[in-house]
């Protein structure tokens, strides 16, 4: 109950001199309560000039592959609780094209890199891709899933379309509605570039394997980060 319940309202301050601590009140104790249609002080949301729009690998909404915005009540949880009110949603492209055979698909992206996460795009390593019946890893002999497993495969794929959609009590997921596809890629996420000691600069991926959709991770940012 206490989620709900209001609290006392902070005004936070500091001068421009940087060894100035900030200075904390009570909202309601502050001359800010007491200013009435002052247009001196208006609050107006805009970029500090020079701001890069977008940033590399922080794609604008005006970049992203969304159709539509709609608002209704899902449950989202991003903080560990499901919300009790409605929820802003993107929504993709309503109907896919028809997608290449899985086996060509997994010839062009295993063992490249594809950006997932959005709108705070990772950049991931494809170790393996498969659809509701077949496995591709590398080089590897595919492996056929047996009945039992194509039965599991479907709620793995539903849970992490839902995942997607309604979160999964951490910031940053949730929020976005996908086309419904069978392909799934699993990736290893950047950790970071290592400068070797002859100066060459080289990407290094987590050993730890990501399974993310295949519609999820089929654009690029429209800036890369450098």
């Amino acid at each position: 109950k206490k989620l709900n319940e209001f609290g006392e309202t902070y005004v936070l301050t500091r001068s421009d001199d940087k060894n100035d601590p900030v200075k904390k009140e009570i909202f309601n104790e502050s001359k800010w309560a007491r200013i009435e249609k002052d247009a001196s002080v208006t609050f107006h949301p805009e970029l500090n000039p020079g701001t890069d729009v977008p940033t590399p690998c922080f794609p604008t909404l005006k970049v992203a592959p969304v159709t539509k915005l709609n608002r209704r009540k899902i449950g989202i949880n991003v903080f560990g609780l499901s919300s009790r009110y409605r929820t802003a949603l993107l929504e993709m492209i309503d109907d896919l094209p028809p997608l290449p055979p899985a086996s060509l698909l997994a010839e062009k992206f295993i063992g490249t890199t594809v950006y997932f996460r959005y709108p705070f795009l990772h950049e991931g390593f494809v170790c393996s891709l498969c659809d509701s019946t077949t496995l591709y890893r590398g080089k590897d002999k595919p492996l056929k899933y047996n009945n039992e497993m194509q039965e599991k495969r479907k709620s793995q794929l539903a849970k992490m379309y839902k995942q997607y959609m309604k979160g999964k009590g951490m910031s940053g997921s949730g929020g976005w509605v996908l086309p419904t596809s069978d392909i799934s890629l699993t990736v290893r996420p950047l950790k970071g570039v290592e400068t070797m000691r002859d100066g060459t600069r080289v990407k290094v991926f987590l050993r730890e394997e990501v399974e993310v959709p295949f519609v999820a991770a089929l654009w690029s940012p429209s800036r890369i980060d450098p």
